[in-house]
C-alpha cells in the first residue's frame, strides 16, 4: 500500500513536470504571437461561426453555410460565452489540453512501456514545436489530438469493461465532428478488435464489443447528419459531416494535371526543397501545387449561381472521380507527392519569419542576406535531421511489428492519417494528431539500435 502511494506521489511529480514544460514550450515557440487577438487563415471561418451561434444559434458565416465541421467551432463559442469573447482565453484552454494531452499520452505508455520510455515519448511531444503553435492559435489541431490521444487512451485500457467501448465509439465520434478525415477511422478499428479477440473471446462477447463502440460512434454524429439533412428547406439524402469531399478532389485532379509535365521537378523539390529547383531553372513554377485559386473561383461561381455546398460537394466529387478514373496514373503520382509533403517537417515559426512550410524555405528570394553556401547547407542539415528521424520511426515500427497488442492503436492511426490525406490532399500540418505516436516508434528505433551497439540492454517494454 505504501509503496503504491509512493509510485502514485512519483507520477504526479512527472505529470506537473510535463504540464509545466509543455506551458514553458507554447509560449517559447509562439512567442508574442500568443497574445496576437488578430482571426486570419483557418480561424476566420472558425470565430465567425461561433459568434454566428451565440447570437443566433445557428453555425453559419453572413447568414450562408460552410463546409466546416462543427465542433471546433461550438468549443470556441462556449469559451467566448464563458469569457466574453476573449481569444487569448480559448488559447490558455487549448493549452491546458496539450498539458492534459502529454500526461495522457505519458499514462497510456506506462500500460506496456518503461517508465523512462514513457516520460521521454511524452516529454519529446510536450517541447515540439508544432503543438505549441496550435496550442497558441485559434487552429482545430489540438483539439483533434486531444480527442484522438484520449480515443488511443481507451483503445489501450486494460480489462476494458463494455462502457469503455461506448467511450471509444464516443471521442471517435467527437473527433470526426471536429475533423471530418478521421470518419472511416472506425472501420480499422473494427477489423483490428475482431483481430485482437479473434478466438480468444466468445462470439457474442465480440459482438457486443462492436456493437457498443459503434453505437457510440453513431449517436455522436447523429444529429448533426438529421440537421443537416433538413435544413434550407430541402432534404439532403446524402448528409456529409462537411461537405468538402468535392472541394478537396477538385484542388486534387486540378494538381495532379499541373505537375505532371514536370513531375520530376516536383518530385526533387519536395524531397529536398524548391530553393534547390529554382537554381536551376528560375522560371519554373514552383507554387503550381500550392495554386487553389482557379477552383475557388469556380466554387465562387457555383456558390452565385445559388447552389447549396452539399449540392456542389456532390457534383465536384463526381467530376472529380471521372478524372480519376481517366487518368489513375496521375492520381498515383499526385498521391505520392502528397505522401512526402504530408511527411516534411514543419518549421518554426519563431525563427523563420511565420513561414512553416520547408519546401520553400529560402526560395522566392527569402533571406537575401544570408551567403548561398550557408542557405544550402542549412536545407541539408535540417533535411538530414529530419529523415534519420523518419527513418527511426520506420525502424521501430518493423522492429515492434511482432508485439501488435501493445503498438497496433498507435499504428493504425498513423497508417490512416498518411492513406486518407495521400488520397486527398496534404500538408505537414495535417499529420501533426498523430506525431505523438511518431515519436513513440522514433524512440523505439533508437532504443533498438542503441541496443545493437551497446553492451548494455535498454527495454522499452514492460516484458
Amino acid at each position: 500500500m505504501f509503496k503504491e502511494r509512493i509510485k502514485e506521489m512519483e507520477n504526479y511529480k512527472i505529470f506537473l513536470v510535463l504540464a509545466v514544460v509543455t506551458f514553458i514550450s507554447t509560449f517559447f515557440w509562439t512567442n508574442i504571437r500568443f497574445f496576437d487577438i488578430s482571426i486570419q487563415g483557418d480561424s476566420a471561418r472558425y470565430v465567425p461561426m461561433a459568434i454566428d451561434y451565440l447570437e443566433n444559434g445557428t453555425l453559419t458565416i453572413d447568414g450562408e453555410d460552410t463546409y466546416t465541421e462543427p465542433l471546433y467551432p461550438l468549443f470556441i463559442a462556449v469559451l467566448f460565452k464563458i469569457s466574453n469573447n476573449s481569444v487569448i482565453f480559448v488559447k490558455i484552454v487549448q493549452v491546458f489540453l496539450y498539458a492534459l494531452s502529454s500526461i495522457l499520452l505519458y499514462k497510456i505508455l506506462l500500460i506496456n512501456f518503461t517508465k523512462l520510455f514513457s516520460f521521454l515519448s511524452a516529454f519529446l511531444f510536450s517541447i515540439y514545436y508544432g503543438f505549441a503553435n496550435y496550442a497558441g492559435s485559434l487552429h482545430r489541431e489540438m483539439l483533434f489530438t486531444f480527442l484522438i490521444i484520449i480515443t488511443a487512451f481507451f483503445l489501450f485500457k486494460k480489462n476494458k469493461k463494455y462502457y469503455d467501448y461506448f467511450f471509444i465509439g464516443l471521442f471517435l465520434g467527437l473527433g470526426t465532428l471536429v475533423n471530418a478525415s478521421l470518419q472511416y477511422v472506425i472501420f480499422f478499428i473494427i477489423l483490428n478488435f475482431i483481430f485482437i479477440f479473434y478466438k480468444k473471446i466468445t462470439f457474442i462477447k465480440l459482438t457486443k464489443i462492436l456493437i457498443i463502440t459503434i453505437f457510440g460512434f453513431i449517436l455522436i454524429l447523429s444529429p448533426w447528419l438529421i440537421y443537416t439533412s433538413y435544413k434550407n428547406d430541402k432534404i439532403n439524402l446524402n448528409p456529409a459531416i462537411a461537405p468538402r469531399t468535392g472541394r478537396i478532389l477538385a484542388f486534387r485532379t486540378y494538381f495532379m494535371e499541373k505537375v505532371y509535365n514536370n513531375y520530376p521537378k516536383y518530385l526533387i523539390g519536395h524531397i529536398f526543397g524548391y530553393y534547390f529547383i529554382e537554381k536551376f531553372d528560375n522560371d519554373f513554377d514552383i507554387r503550381a501545387f500550392r495554386n487553389f485559386q482557379p477552383i475557388r473561383n469556380k466554387i465562387d461561381e457555383l456558390k452565385n449561381k445559388g447552389i447549396l455546398y452539399y449540392e456542389m460537394d456532390s457534383m465536384l466529387t463526381k467530376e472529380a472521380a471521372d478524372k480519376i478514373i481517366a487518368n489513375p496514373h496521375k492520381y498515383l503520382l499526385m498521391s505520392i507527392l502528397d505522401f512526402i509533403n504530408l511527411n516534411n517537417p514543419m518549421i518554426p515559426q519563431r525563427f523563420f519569419g511565420g513561414n512553416n512550410y520547408i519546401h520553400f524555405m529560402f526560395a522566392e528570394g527569402r533571406w537575401p542576406q544570408i551567403p548561398e553556401y550557408v542557405k544550402i547547407l542549412i536545407l541539408l542539415f535540417i533535411r538530414l535531421i529530419w529523415y534519420t528521424f523518419l527513418f527511426f520511426v520506420v525502424y521501430g515500427i518493423l522492429k515492434s511489428i511482432k508485439k501488435w497488442d501493445k503498438i497496433s492503436w498507435f499504428l493504425i492511426f498513423i497508417i490512416y492519417f498518411n492513406i486518407v490525406y495521400s488520397l486527398l490532399h496534404a500538408i505537414p500540418r495535417y499529420v501533426q494528431p498523430v506525431y505523438p505516436f511518431y515519436f513513440v516508434f522514433a524512440l523505439i528505433g533508437v532504443s533498438f539500435m542503441w541496443d545493437k551497439i551497446s553492451t548494455k540492454d535498454y527495454k522499452v517494454f514492460n516484458i
